[in-house]
Order: C-alpha cells, then sequence, then structure tokens
C-alpha cells in the first residue's frame, strides 16, 4: 500500500465510524423511560387494589360493625356548664414604691394570701374533695328520687355495653395476670372501711386517716373522670357530665359551692381565728369591768359619808381599777369591730356568670366515631392489600431461590 492512499483510508474509516453512530437525547430517554415506569407503576397499583377489594370492603364492614356497635350501645349522657369568674383584689402598699426607687424588693401584702386560681384543678380533683361530694345527695329526674353518688354508682349505674365489652377485652387479654391477681386477693381482704369484731360489732377506722369503701373508690373515681375545669381568660368553667340532667346540674352546683367555701375557709382562717380570740377577749374585759363597778358600787353604798382617809384612799383604788378595765374592754370592743370589718373585706368575692345550665340534649359523639370507623376500616383495608401483596412477592422469591 502507497504513502498516498493512507489518508483516503483513515477519513473512510472515519466516515464509518460516524456513520455508526446515533445521538440520542439524554433527557428526553430518561423522561420516556420515567414515564413509562409510571405508567406501568400506576396500573399495577389500580391493578392491585382491584384484585383486592374484597379485603378492602371486608375491611370497611367490620370497623363499621364496630362503629355501628358504639352507635347503638355507647353511653348516654348530659353536660351541664357553668362559669365563675373570682374577684381578684389588689392592694397598693407605698413602701413597695419607695423601696423600687432605691433597688429594693417589695413588701409581701398580707391580702394577696390565698390559694391561686391554678390550683383549683388539683383541689376538686383530690379524693377528700370528691368524698364530700360522693355524699352528697342530688335529685335523679329519671328515678324521681334523690341518693347519693356513691348509691348511685353502687345500685343502680351499670356501664355501657361498649365499655363493658372493651373492659372485659383488655381484663382478659391484655391485663390477664392482673385481673388473676385482683381477684385471688379479692378473696383474702375486707373492706378498710368498717372492721367486724369478734362480737358482731362494727368498728370504725381512725377518722384521722382517708380509708375509702369500695363503693366509695368508685364514685370517686367515676365523679373524676365526668368532671371538668377549664381557666381561661380570668373565667373559670365547670362541666359535670352524668347520665341523669337533673343530676349533672345538681353536681355541678355543689362542686362550684363547695369549691368557694374551701377557698374562702382558707383564706380567712387566720382572721376567723383573730376575730374568735378577740371576741374572748373582749367578754373576759366586760366580765372585770363589771365585777369592777360592782365591787366600786357596794363600797360607796357601805361608806356614804367618807370621813377617813383610808376609805377615800381604797375608793380611789376602786375607781381607778374601774377606769382600767372600762378603758380595756373599751379599746377590745373597738379592735374587735376592726377584726370584723377586716374579715369582711379579706372573705374572697365569687361571681357567678353563668349558672349550672339543666342539659336538655344527649351529649354523644358516636355519628363522628362511626364516620371516623369507616374511613379508618377503608385505609387499613388499602394497607392489609399491599401487605398481602408484599408477602406474596417476598414469598416467591425466597421459592426460587
Amino acid at each position: 500500500m502507497s504513502d498516498s492512499n493512507r489518508p483516503e483510508d483513515g477519513a473512510g474509516r472515519q466516515e464509518k465510524k460516524d456513520a455508526g453512530v446515533h445521538y440520542v437525547p439524554v433527557e428526553a430517554g430518561h423522561y420516556g423511560r420515567y414515564e413509562e415506569d409510571d405508567e406501568i407503576s400506576l396500573i399495577d397499583l389500580v391493578r392491585t387494589l382491584w384484585e383486592g377489594k374484597r379485603l378492602i370492603i371486608l375491611s370497611i364492614i367490620f370497623f363499621g360493625f364496630i362503629g355501628l356497635f358504639n352507635y347503638l350501645f355507647s353511653a348516654r349522657e348530659y353536660v351541664s356548664d357553668a362559669i365563675m369568674i373570682q374577684e381578684q383584689r389588689q392592694a397598693n402598699i407605698g413602701g413597695n414604691q419607695l423601696l423600687q426607687q432605691f433597688g429594693g424588693g417589695s413588701v409581701t401584702d398580707p391580702r394577696q394570701e390565698g390559694i391561686p386560681t391554678s390550683m383549683y384543678p388539683d383541689i376538686i380533683q383530690s379524693a377528700d374533695f370528691l368524698l364530700g361530694v360522693a355524699n352528697h345527695e342530688v335529685e335523679f329526674s329519671s328515678l324521681n328520687n334523690k341518693m347519693t353518688p356513691i348509691d348511685y354508682f353502687s345500685d343502680v349505674y351499670q356501664a355501657p355495653l361498649t365499655e363493658r365489652t372493651a373492659d372485659f377485652l383488655v381484663d382478659y387479654t391484655i391485663k390477664l395476670p392482673i385481673t388473676l391477681y385482683r381477684g385471688v386477693r379479692g378473696l383474702f381482704s375486707r373492706d378498710a372501711a368498717e372492721i367486724v369484731t369478734e362480737e358482731g360489732e362494727i368498728e370504725q377506722v381512725d377518722i384521722r386517716f382517708l380509708s375509702l369503701s369500695g363503693a366509695e373508690r368508685r364514685a370517686i373515681r367515676e365523679i373524676r373522670n365526668r368532671m371538668e375545669i377549664d381557666m381561661s381568660g380570668g373565667l373559670i368553667t365547670f362541666s359535670m357530665q352524668m347520665p341523669d340532667p337533673a343530676a349533672a346540674a345538681e353536681l355541678n352546683h355543689f362542686i362550684i359551692e363547695r369549691l368557694q367555701s374551701y377557698v374562702v375557709n382558707y383564706r380567712i382562717s387566720k382572721y376567723r381565728e383573730n376575730l374568735r380570740f378577740v371576741e374572748k377577749q373582749k367578754d373576759d374585759a366586760r366580765q372585770r369591768y363589771e365585777e369592777a363597778q360592782l365591787e366600786l358600787a357596794r363600797f360607796n353604798d357601805r361608806n356614804v359619808t367618807i370621813t377617813t382617809n383610808v376609805a377615800r384612799t381604797q375608793q380611789e383604788d376602786l375607781q381607778n381599777r374601774r377606769n382600767i378595765t372600762y378603758n380595756v374592754y373599751n379599746n377590745l370592743a373597738q379592735e374587735l369591730e376592726q377584726a370584723r370589718t377586716r374579715l369582711q373585706e379579706e372573705t374572697p368575692v365569687f361571681n357567678i356568670l353563668q349558672k349550672p345550665s339543666l342539659p336538655h340534649n344527649v351529649q354523644s359523639r358516636s355519628e363522628l366515631i362511626l364516620i371516623l370507623t369507616i374511613f379508618v376500616g377503608g385505609v387499613f383495608g388499602v394497607f392489609l392489600v399491599f401487605g398481602v401483596n408484599a408477602w406474596r412477592v417476598i414469598r416467591e422469591q425466597i421459592v426460587a431461590k
């Protein structure tokens, strides 16, 4: 081969190489593959759901049955609401401003001593507070009778079928060991509130301790779960839920009164004790004054004409004693009036913005629960279909290997 033919051979090879090259846009190629994959995935997704439609329908029916069961057999409760405002007193102390100007602290105002409203929920939820509520007789319009919540929840009230079913399933599945333990313990335990002696008499436990019977504990638990207190914007909202509308309103009213009495007694307890002390001191001073005055009158009756210095000295001594006892009595009388005024000033004032309402409509969310259970059933059925198909694919791959 000559040298003149080499360039021509190289050009020919280049033309052949260029003729075999095809330029395809990268983005167009990728987009086409992605669209094809997406289309195939969507078709597979729809096909999978269509093939598993029976499983989805069964899931919806199962959860819908649960929602319908709850709708038909759930509790019918009535809710009574009340709104209260507590007057906030703020006393100005001139010494606070002076101390703040010189970078000091502030003088503690005794009027600010009391229970803050943020502690009201804790007070109401306490067992001692609720025991008084549970022993209060209220009217049950559905029974045309008055009884305490203890008697009602022990002898009359029956939990709804939905609650009993749920408790049964939980007690004999998840809480089975606890259920067995309670059953065995109940065979050997006695009521702590009343202990029967050998003579057959009932011996009460020490009143210094809070000892609750089974009926009292159940009533307290029911009331605690049914009551609610909300603190917002200076307003205190009380809510009480009961199976009877009249009982809900009366219990709500009694809870508010009991809380007011508790707060007032706590706030003015020291002022009340001070008032009692001053009253006792005043009565003693009055008795001493009357005795001194009577003794002076008897001396004057016996000595109509005083001719000796000894008699005159005794008369002056009796007069001084009477004057001293009168001054003490007069000062204590003034202090007593001041103590009464202070007691009146320090008594917290509660204003009822809305009285406890007498509910007429049943408070129930069964319709909402029914809709939610149907929706949950559909979602659960979809996930169940995909789970079954995923397990089928994994099993086929394991068998193929």
